[in-house]
């Protein structure tokens, strides 16, 4: 019979284990279980004592706006709770969050954690402003971490492995829950389909997309030289045809061009000269400076037609105001949804020959009920769909700003005025106006 050698063997309680759980929520702040296995790490992600590891509850917290640590390896539970001054925060080396550590934080727009892992409960809830985070490194998400972030488009999870969600409520009352979501969220592109087939994550599938840089894309169709007296033309570039709003310092390319009588300027348009004519295709490489293995090449033509916008005002659904902005007519919202419950108010707006386009939007009526919408170009609207929208951004005077980068070939944007089943308030219309394009 073989003998077992227990000399280097130990008795562990469970009790025993509960202690040392104990001790590692105590250090991080975090309200996480652990299994024995998964003690080691947890307490090897524990930062030192003392020396600037981690931040703890700061009285002094709401005098920061914008706040970049590259120290911090935690932030401990409630530590910038209110800190209503607060903007914007990178924290370069965190990889935990504490229990409601930016709860209320209603200022708060940005948030950046390279290689955070852990956010638990109400971390962010009730951030009111907040439309995007990045956590470099997810892991878990737990319950009500972004409750109440009626602002929030973007999240943006790294990692290796999918997130666990740990509960339905992570993203409950934000645009990113919901029949009427508009925002996203932004993983690995090889967990995609990881994550759409989890079932914790299958609630979100629509909204879940790509976060890696790949699959670079020049948007132009066309150079339109009508009445150009200076032929510069910016070159606009997308990855995952998408404005993925993340790794922004990632994003820079190299434009070139091999086509005589073609050149660049300033590193992101082309030049043509006059020996260049209508009917002539141009040829634009963009080549990703991060990773120059991510390239592509177009062919470009060259037309010259009179570049025009017209607006479709729906039979009276929409109406001169009889008002301008800076010269451009004001339009609003009439028939169809002027105290009409559940109404709603479309104008097409027709693009042709343009590649910069910017609109104006806002409404002034019930809060986050009535509100107006502009859709991406050639999208039909649909209520809550919109890429810009006024939801809780009610104005007697203050426009959304909506930009559009187009290929210089015709679209239509659609612009939604759209209330829901209860009364009206302030003035109940939407507004919009065309701004400066080119």
């Amino acid at each position: 019979m073989t003998s077992l050698d227990l000399s280097h063997k130990v008795l562990v309680t469970s009790s025993y284990l509960q202690d040392i759980g104990n001790a590692i929520r105590e250090k991080n702040g975090l309200s996480l279980m652990y299994t024995p296995a998964q003690m080691a790490s947890a307490i090897a992600e524990i930062s030192g004592g003392g020396g600037g590891g981690e931040y703890t509850l700061l009285t002094e917290g709401t005098s920061y706006v914008d706040l970049v640590d590259t120290e911090a390896k935690s932030i401990r539970s409630y530590c910038f709770c209110s800190a209503y001054k607060l903007k914007t925060v990178q924290f370069d080396q965190v990889r935990s969050i504490g229990q409601s550590a930016f709860y209320r934080c209603s200022s708060l727009t940005n948030a950046s954690f390279p290689v955070c892992s852990y956010v638990t409960s109400y971390a962010f809830a009730y951030c009111s402003a907040l439309s995007k985070v990045y956590l470099g490194d997810a892991r878990i998400l737990s319950s009500s971490a972004f409750y109440y972030c009626s602002n929030l488009q973007a999240v943006g999870l790294g990692g290796s492995t999918v997130c666990i969600l740990a509960s339905s409520s992570v993203f409950y009352s934000t645009p990113i829950s919901g029949t009427s979501a508009t925002g996203y969220i932004y993983v690995p592109n090889s967990l995609i389909a990881t994550y759409k087939g989890n079932a914790s994550w299958a609630s979100y599938s629509s909204r879940i997309t790509g976060i890696s840089l790949e699959n670079l894309e020049i948007k132009q169709k066309n150079f339109n030289i009508y009445n150009k007296t200076e032929r510069i033309f910016p070159i606009t570039c997308l990855y995952n045809g998408s404005t993925e709003p993340f790794h922004d310092e990632d994003k820079e390319v190299a434009i070139t061009t091999s086509t005589s009588g073609a050149e660049v300027v300033n590193n992101n348009s082309i030049k043509l000269s006059n020996d260049v004519a209508v009917g002539a295709s141009v040829n634009v490489t963009a080549t990703s400076v991060k990773k120059p293995s991510i390239t592509t090449t177009k062919a470009i033509s060259v037309i010259s037609r009179e570049a025009t916008i017209s607006v479709d005002l729906n039979s009276g659904q929409w109406a001169d105001s009889g008002t301008t902005v800076d010269g451009h007519i004001v339009y609003k919202s009439d028939v169809g949804s002027y105290n009409i419950v559940n109404g709603s108010s479309k104008a097409i707006i027709t693009v042709d020959g343009y590649t910069d386009v910017t609109i104006y939007i806002r409404s002034y009526a019930e809060s986050s009920y009535d509100y107006t919408e502009a859709f991406a170009a050639d999208e039909t609207a649909v209520r809550g769909k919109g890429l810009f929208t006024t939801k809780s951004k009610q104005s007697a005077t203050t426009y959304v700003e909506c930009t559009y980068q187009l290929d210089g070939d015709t679209h239509t944007i659609e612009i939604l005025y759209s209330k829901d089943s209860s009364g009206d308030t302030s003035d109940d219309r939407g507004y919009f106006y065309i701004g400066e394009c080119s």
